[in-house]
Protein backbone atom coordinates (compact mmCIF):
# COMPACT_ATOMS: atom_id res chain seq x y z
CA UNK A 1 0.00 0.00 0.00
CA UNK A 2 2.91 2.03 0.92
CA UNK A 3 4.41 1.77 -2.64
CA UNK A 4 1.39 2.47 -4.23
CA UNK A 5 0.66 5.59 -2.48
CA UNK A 6 4.40 6.48 -3.22
CA UNK A 7 3.90 5.93 -6.86
CA UNK A 8 1.51 8.49 -6.96
CA UNK A 9 3.41 11.34 -5.26
CA UNK A 10 3.88 13.01 -8.62
CA UNK A 11 0.18 13.14 -10.02
CA UNK A 12 -1.46 16.32 -9.21
CA UNK A 13 -4.91 17.22 -10.10
CA UNK A 14 -3.88 18.34 -13.84
CA UNK A 15 -5.58 21.45 -13.91
CA UNK A 16 -2.21 23.19 -14.66
CA UNK A 17 -1.52 21.24 -17.51
CA UNK A 18 -0.46 22.59 -20.33
CA UNK A 19 -3.09 21.05 -23.48
CA UNK A 20 -1.93 21.01 -26.96
CA UNK A 21 -4.82 20.90 -29.85
CA UNK A 22 -4.54 20.12 -33.44
CA UNK A 23 -4.30 23.39 -35.13
CA UNK A 24 -7.87 22.70 -36.89
CA UNK A 25 -9.11 22.44 -33.62
CA UNK A 26 -10.55 26.15 -33.24
CA UNK A 27 -12.23 26.09 -36.41
CA UNK A 28 -13.73 22.75 -35.94
CA UNK A 29 -15.17 24.72 -32.24
CA UNK A 30 -15.89 28.02 -34.22
CA UNK A 31 -18.55 26.33 -36.46
CA UNK A 32 -19.93 23.81 -33.71
CA UNK A 33 -19.98 27.13 -31.71
CA UNK A 34 -22.21 28.87 -34.31
CA UNK A 35 -24.40 25.89 -35.28
CA UNK A 36 -25.60 25.17 -31.33
CA UNK A 37 -25.82 29.27 -30.93
CA UNK A 38 -27.97 29.10 -33.99
CA UNK A 39 -30.21 25.79 -33.17
CA UNK A 40 -29.87 26.56 -29.58
CA UNK A 41 -30.60 30.58 -29.17
CA UNK A 42 -29.47 30.76 -25.44
CA UNK A 43 -31.21 33.44 -23.77
CA UNK A 44 -28.52 33.85 -20.50
CA UNK A 45 -25.59 33.36 -19.20
CA UNK A 46 -26.49 29.57 -18.10
CA UNK A 47 -27.71 28.71 -21.25
CA UNK A 48 -24.66 30.29 -23.17
CA UNK A 49 -22.14 28.39 -21.01
CA UNK A 50 -24.04 25.41 -21.20
CA UNK A 51 -24.48 25.54 -25.36
CA UNK A 52 -20.43 26.34 -25.56
CA UNK A 53 -19.99 23.62 -23.01
CA UNK A 54 -22.14 21.34 -25.69
CA UNK A 55 -20.50 22.17 -28.50
CA UNK A 56 -16.69 21.44 -27.14
CA UNK A 57 -18.16 18.33 -26.65
CA UNK A 58 -19.58 17.57 -29.51
CA UNK A 59 -16.34 18.35 -31.23
CA UNK A 60 -14.10 16.56 -28.85
CA UNK A 61 -16.55 13.37 -29.29
CA UNK A 62 -16.33 13.92 -33.09
CA UNK A 63 -12.91 13.63 -33.19
CA UNK A 64 -13.05 10.63 -30.96
CA UNK A 65 -15.18 8.98 -33.38
CA UNK A 66 -13.29 9.42 -36.07
CA UNK A 67 -9.60 8.71 -35.01
CA UNK A 68 -11.49 5.05 -34.24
Amino acid sequence: AGKDRSRRNGLGHGLAARVVLPDDFGADLDRALARWDHEAGPDNVVEEHLVRRAAVASVTLDRLDAAR
